[in-house]
């Protein structure tokens, strides 16, 4: 085989090599910064919301940017973080509409690999008539590899369009034919006597909630009657009860002096049955004993019949 042949294939090997190692691995490790969308038209005084998003090839885990705005049409009102991929910011995303910057630093704690991966969403508001063009003045996207591994190759920008707001088109009042003045003092005369009509039906018509309102109040009156009533009666029990008991111990008491009266009004008797001579102080008991009878039957009688008046 020729000598020259063999050389020139082994320069071709060589430089296919080396161009699959350079431009080849480039390609094979691709990152991104875009917005999404990238151009749209609006008018003064409408929302403008733009995601910041990543496409990568590749499994990420950190990514920071810094979006530059014009301030002329455009005003950041807020920045969103609602759906986003990171898990961890590493200060929450900031802005200032003085020098048109915003500013996303985080961390995506399992990775993320995939398109339209968003970020953040910037919420803006149309404020004059151009052209303004969102741009990324900075960005960083490091690979999950263990090493912080670089990987952004590139980043787009978003061309919006603002025209003018709609004007409102002031709608032009409908103008009908005047009535004549016998049509008004007919429709007059009718709307007077339906207003009529429906007085008089609402006042025939019972008045339901001043018959609730009495009924609730008889019906409490009764209540308070009852609870009165309950309570005298076991007031008048009470006193009756122990009226009783009180004449009771009066008549029991009384018994037992007559008892004790009647055992020594016996002990005189059997004395004078023996013809033994009674002393002065025995001859006086038996006249009180007598009067002593008359007065404890007197006033047992009269308790009795307290007794059965009460009872």
């Amino acid at each position: 085989m020729d000598t020259r042949k063999i050389k020139n294939k082994k320069f071709i090997a060589i430089a296919v090599f080396i161009f699959c190692f350079f431009v080849g691995g480039k390609i094979a490790f691709a990152a991104t910064l875009n917005f999404n969308p990238s151009s749209g038209k609006y008018r003064v005084g409408d929302t403008i919301k733009i995601r910041v998003v990543v496409d990568s090839n590749v499994s990420i885990n950190a990514i920071s940017a810094k979006v530059i705005f014009p301030t002329d049409n455009l005003t950041l009102q807020s920045i969103s973080k609602n759906f986003s991929i990171v898990d961890l910011w590493v200060k929450d995303p900031s802005f200032s509409n003085a020098t048109g910057t915003a500013s996303l630093e985080g961390v995506i704690l399992n990775g993320f690999t995939g398109s339209s991966g968003s970020i953040a969403t910037l919420v803006f508001k149309a404020k004059n008539v151009g052209s303004a063009e969102l741009k990324f003045s900075s960005g960083s996207i490091l690979a999950n590899d263990g090493n912080g591994t670089e990987l952004i190759t590139g980043s787009n920008s978003s061309i919006i369009t603002i025209a003018k707001a709609l004007e409102k088109v002031e709608e032009k009042p409908v103008v009908t034919e005047k009535p004549s003045v016998v049509e008004e003092i007919v429709d007059t005369s009718k709307e007077a006597f339906t207003e009529v009509r429906q007085i008089e039906q609402t006042n025939n018509l019972p008045d339901y909630s001043l018959v609730i309102l009495l009924s609730l109040i008889i019906i409490l009156i009764l209540i308070l009657i009852v609870m009165y009533g309950i309570y005298y009666i076991n007031k008048i029990k009470k006193y009756f009860r122990k009226k009783l008991i009180s004449t009771e111990e009066d008549v029991e008491n009384k018994f037992k002096v007559l008892e004790n009266d009647i055992d020594r009004e016996i002990i005189i008797s059997r004395k004078m049955q023996e013809n033994e001579k009674l002393t002065a102080d025995e001859m006086s008991s038996l006249v009180n004993f007598k009067k002593d009878i008359e007065s404890t039957e007197d006033t047992i009688l009269g308790d009795i019949k307290d007794i059965e008046k009460n009872s």
